[in-house]
């Protein structure tokens, strides 16, 4: 070791410390938002290397700083570098007992560097102080960890092993050798060999940390690759990965297979186009400039089409994504198609009458509204029929409701067979029916109540009963050249009918 003098070593040590500072702080740089801890151990590198920094300045500044505050920085790094570890592993503790340490250890050295001097007790302190320390970090990282994370923390286990049996072979050589030198700097070939160890272990320790740190990260990314790639693949949705540039189909789940009835094999490589998916080019093109302005679709309901043909209805998303660099749309169609059917089916329920099965009054008004719409901007006139059955009341009374309603029934089925089938028929109330023809330009109002009263006497000749079926009707016209509100142009028929009827009560 004489070609070496322990000066040399420190000034060494400083280049070594400061690069293994830098890529502590890559490393936490890259992981700082994924992982706990690594913070803590940037400021112990930087507290290290700073301690070195302060010990190679001896004789240029006063010994309190180049020795106690160097000391104490060294010590306090290893107690920060031992927190940044537990929360890394997730195992955090309390550090009453380290701050103690760390206040006896201060006391400690501080006596015999500036009050009782002895350069030999001082790195007794030293070694003593660093073996507690790193032996816990060494315990933590071997021992205390998950078992399920060892296989990561090994290396830095390993490595702090070998820094606490370098302190415990200095604590034994202080027991074993003279040490007649109180200048540190000529402490002889022991030190400089130390300094050289701690080098060399600063190095493992720093690309130990590196590789514990990646690995968790790569089991983390992997950990999530098998999460998500068995979400896509067990998603009851249609999910399918689409390349931006040019539509190909990348990657879909079983859900598209299912719902859309193409194999793998099919869809791999092939555009949607391709597929013929698109049931309605207007709601592909609106999906398209969505994409192109937000980056995304969200919750949009449209309609696909499956390989047999069939119509789906469903709820589409798509994301704008990058995987490897590249640009994808990553999109997820779940089908609505029964819920919808479900729906309409509830829909027309609540608009028709359960009797007779013809509009209600609800339903009867609903369309009778969008049809004066459709009537005043292709300027045509619509006829209005208002019915009421004749006796309805005699008849429940008397034969009994059960026969009421086969009055009703076969009500409905005149009407249906006198008015056509573009021509909207409702019951509107108990006895009540009501008739709006659309399209109005060739229908005569004289020609209808024949065929109407012509289908009436049909049912009456039919069959023996104990009453004649009789209706009245009142007929109004609308005219979108003089619109009037639907209300009022029911009001119009049923004045008619009601004078239809009262003529029929007390003729002349």
């Amino acid at each position: 070791m004489n070609f070496l003098d322990l000066r040399t070593v420190v000034f060494t040590n400083i280049i070594i410390f400061t690069i293994c500072t830098l890529v502590v702080a890559l490393l936490w740089r890259q992981s700082r938002n994924r992982f706990a801890g690594i913070s803590f151990l940037v400021i112990d590198f930087a507290m290290q290397t700073a301690a070195i920094f302060l010990l190679a300045m001896r004789g240029f500044i006063t010994d309190w700083m180049s020795m106690t505050l160097a000391n104490i920085m060294a010590f306090a790094g290893a107690i920060l570098g031992y927190i940044g570890l537990e929360r890394f592993v997730g195992k955090i503790s309390s550090q009453v007992h380290n701050y103690i340490f760390l206040t006896i250890y201060a006391f400690a050295f501080s006596y015999f560097a500036l009050i009782q001097t002895d350069l030999s007790v001082r790195n007794l302190v030293v070694s003593l102080g660093l073996l507690i320390i790193w032996f816990q970090c060494m315990w933590l990282m071997l021992y205390r960890v998950d078992p399920g994370m060892r296989p990561l923390t090994l290396g830095v286990g390993i490595v702090f092993s070998a820094l606490c049996l370098v302190n415990i072979v200095r604590i034994v050589e202080f027991f074993t050798s003279p040490h007649p030198v109180d200048d540190y700097f000529h402490s002889g070939a022991f030190q400089i060999l130390v300094m050289i160890t701690y080098q060399m272990l600063m190095i493992l320790l720093t690309f130990s940390l590196v590789l514990m740190v990646n690995k968790r990260l790569f089991v983390r990314i992997k950990t999530q690759e098998e999460k998500f790639a068995k979400a896509f693949h067990s998603s009851p949705y249609a999910i399918a990965l689409t390349r931006l540039d040019d539509g190909r189909i990348m990657e879909v789940n079983e859900g598209f297979v299912n719902i859309s009835g193409y194999g793998y094999d099919e869809v791999a490589g092939k555009t949607t186009f391709d597929l013929h998916i698109w049931a309605r080019e207007e709601e592909r093109a609106a999906i398209v400039d969505e994409l192109s302005r937000n980056g995304k679709v969200q919750g949009r309901e449209l309609h696909l089409k499956k390989k047999t043909g069939e119509l789906l209805t469903g709820i589409f998303s798509a994301e704008i994504i990058t995987i490897n660099n590249e640009k994808c749309v990553l999109t997820s169609f779940s089908d609505i198609s029964e819920r919808k059917r479900m729906e309409e089916e509830i829909l027309e329920m609540s608009l028709r009458d359960p009797l007779t099965e013809l509009y209600n009054r609800r339903g009867f008004f609903a369309i009778a509204e969008q049809e004066i719409k459709t009537a005043n901007r292709a300027r045509r006139k619509m006829h209005l029929t208002f019915i009421d059955c004749d006796g309805l009341k005699w008849i429940n009374d008397n034969i009994g409701h059960e026969a009421g309603d086969r009055v009703l029934m076969a009500t409905a089925d005149i009407l249906l067979r006198t008015f056509r089938e573009s021509d909207v028929i409702a019951r509107v109330g108990g006895d009540e029916f009501a008739v709006l023809s659309i399209y109005a330009a060739d229908i005569d109002q004289e020609v209808s109540s024949r065929r109407l009263q012509q289908n009436i006497d049909e049912y009456n000749e039919s069959g023996s009963r104990r009453y004649k079926l009789a209706m009245s009707w009142g007929m109004s016209v609308y005219d979108p050249e003089f619109p009037v509100a639907f209300d009022e142009l029911m009001a119009a028929a049923d004045k008619l009918m009601y004078a239809n009827k009262k003529a029929k009560a007390n003729p002349r």
